[in-house]
């Protein structure tokens, strides 16, 4: 009987407590991709930019060059749609 009560109690609140969670809502995003050489101050004007349009970091990545072509940095940012 002990046993019986503990499970009604416990499964009670679990109830009550997945009931005053808050609900998350689907976020709809937009992303830039800004693709420069990896020592350019191009890269940077091109963040400041995007930066100044609300969009956030998300990830980078720099691809290294070889003997005809400089190291390419791609970041990917995000904000989110209106």
């Amino acid at each position: 009987m002990k046993k019986c009560i503990a499970f009604v109690i416990a499964s009670g609140s679990l109830l009550l407590a997945g009931c005053t969670t808050f609900h998350h809502t689907s976020t709809a995003w937009e992303y830039r991709v800004v693709r420069a050489a990896a020592d350019s101050s191009d890269l940077q004007e091109q963040l400041n930019k995007a930066g100044g349009d609300g969009f956030a970091f998300v990830s980078s990545q720099t691809l290294p060059g070889d003997q005809n072509s400089r190291p390419v940095t791609i970041v990917i940012l995000k904000k989110a749609k209106r």
